[in-house]
């Protein structure tokens, strides 16, 4: 559904990968069955493994495509 769980707010001299460990703590705190987590292509790398040897979660990176035509964010899949 895209519902809003967490939202962790930091100084913007945190990089947001980093930023993104200390939401996924506190997302584990109040709702540690997640599964699933999206997330677009500024937080792939190391933190995908993390997300998975942390908490058992899939962080599932969604790249943009510009081939779609797209210049504005949408939505491109669930």
């Amino acid at each position: 559904m895209g519902n809003l769980l967490a939202v962790c707010v930091h100084s913007a001299g945190i990089q947001d990968r980093r930023g993104a460990r200390l939401l996924m703590i506190r997302l584990y705190a109040m709702f540690a069955a997640l599964g699933v987590i999206w997330a677009d292509g500024g937080y792939s790398g190391v933190l995908v493994e993390w997300a998975k040897n942390m908490f058992n979660w899939n962080l599932s990176i969604v790249k943009r495509t510009d081939a779609r035509g797209h210049k504005d964010f949408c939505v491109i899949g669930h």
